[in-house]
């Protein structure tokens, strides 16, 4: 939210905040301010705190195995909070994110039981599957898994898993950004 400086018509030296410029206050007290400032903020939205995607080159996903999505390009990343070598996204800012990610692998086969999951400190906190039904997908598949949790600040991290049943191994698609997590707060 910008700050009184940059909003026309309001003094700089005036106590200001998102419930008054909202007109949302109901009393002074500081309860209600707090309530009141933090439903805007869920009206306005989140800022963007992390988005990284998967280069050109492939990651390998193995038979019947959970394994961390690594996405080796930060397209944003202002506080280092992600780490490209083991996918993980641990915040020294403790609060509420929200992660949106997406796998799409390269093909898909009609045994396969694709399954791409948020977990926090490797624990499953939610999952998205689908079944494959066509024979043969030469575009791949693409899961996308989305939710919002607490993180502590300290020792807390999220990463992003991929799971399959098809037989051999899966590939992320090569096209660079098809592969994607995001982060908000």
């Amino acid at each position: 939210m910008p700050d009184n400086k940059t909003i026309p018509g309001l003094d700089p030296a005036d106590d200001v905040d998102a419930a008054d410029l909202f007109g949302i206050r109901k009393t002074g007290d500081d309860e209600n301010k707090k309530a009141t400032a933090e439903q805007v903020k869920d009206y306005v939205g989140e800022k963007l705190v992390c988005s990284v995607e998967r280069s050109t080159s492939q990651q390998s996903f193995p038979l019947n195995a959970h394994t961390e999505v690594i996405h080796d390009v930060e397209v944003s990343d202002p506080n280092n909070w992600y780490n490209p070598a083991n996918g993980r996204f641990t915040p020294n800012k403790a609060g509420w994110y929200t992660f949106y990610g997406i796998v799409r692998t390269v093909t898909a086969d009609v045994v396969a039981l694709p399954v791409v999951t948020l977990r926090k400190n490797g624990v499953e906190l939610r999952s998205y599957s689908g079944q494959v039904i066509n024979a043969t997908l030469t575009g791949g598949i693409g899961l996308p898994v989305s939710g919002k949790y607490y993180l502590n600040g300290t020792t807390d991290y999220v990463s992003l898993f991929f799971y399959h049943n098809s037989a051999g191994a899966r590939l992320t698609h090569a096209a660079q950004g098809l592969n994607q997590l995001q982060v908000f707060q």
